[in-house]
Parts: C-alpha cells; structure tokens; sequence
C-alpha cells in the first residue's frame, strides 16, 4: 500500500523500512515510488553500478552506517534488501524513527 510519512507513527518497524528502501531506490533510479514495490527484480530497473553506488552512499549519508555495494550481488529485490538488513542489524527501529523525523514531508 502507499504510506504517508505523515502517518509513520502508526506504521511497524518493518513497513517504516519499506517504505524507506522504495522512496531511496525510486530516488536512486530516477522513477517513481509507485513503479517499485518489495517484489520488484533490481534486473528489471536497470540497475547498473552507478545506481548501486548512490543507493550505497545514500545509505551512509542518512544511517551513518557502510553497506557494501556487493550486497546487491547477494539479493534480487527490496524484500531480500530488507531481510538482509534486518538480520545483520544494519538497521534499527530508532535509526528509522530519526529518518522518519527528518523525512516528514509538510502538508
């Protein structure tokens, strides 16, 4: 479904993460948040090195924390990302409650 970021307090940790991972990869790749959902193959988006790189440093520039680009060699779409994520810690409810601060779009 289509969160708003208005609405994350009465979101899980794990939609709150989903929602993160599609805005910054429809970002990365230049196309709309609606033409992304967890299932979709990075295959199909085109997803060259280039967009593996500002996913990365988009990363590190809001969490503050190193993922390896290499990561998208090991998973083939957002839910993978997400469950990778998830079980190596690489991401925290409270890391995703500053985001969703610092995200809040107005009006």
């Amino acid at each position: 479904g289509n969160y708003q970021f208005l609405s994350s307090q009465y979101m899980s940790f794990e939609e709150k993460l989903e929602q993160f991972l599609i805005t910054s990869l429809a970002n990365v790749c230049q196309v709309e948040v609606g033409a992304i959902d967890l299932a979709t193959q990075f295959s199909a988006l085109d997803m060259g090195s280039i967009h593996i790189v500002g996913f990365v440093s988009l990363w590190k520039n809001i969490m503050g924390k190193d993922l390896s680009p290499t990561v998208f060699y090991e998973v083939q779409t957002l839910n993978d990302l997400k469950n990778y994520l998830i079980e190596r810690k690489l991401i925290t409810a409270t890391d995703l409650d500053n985001i969703m601060t610092l995200a809040t779009i107005p009006g």
